[in-house]
């Protein structure tokens, strides 16, 4: 396993997703057309989640939990 781990995408396929891009403005544009969300790094360097990479190429969204307040727990407080 990468230092990345499985949670984000290694450089080297965030280079190949942005058709082989190798200056992060220029990667941060093809992202961007793709639409697929990221963060810049301090050193300008992009982030990209790899679950987030997954739903903008498949179309779907993360399933929304909705979570509500214990108001039992707030009334014996």
């Amino acid at each position: 396993m990468s230092e990345y781990g499985a949670i984000y995408l290694t450089p080297a396929e965030i280079q190949a997703i942005s058709g082989g891009r190798v200056r992060f403005r220029a990667q941060a544009r093809a992202l961007d057309r793709l639409s697929i969300p990221y963060k810049r790094r301090p050193d300008g360097s992009l982030l990209v989640s790899r679950l987030a990479y997954e739903q903008a190429l498949c179309g779907t969204q993360a399933p929304v939990v909705a979570v509500e307040p214990d108001f039992d727990a707030m009334r014996d407080a």
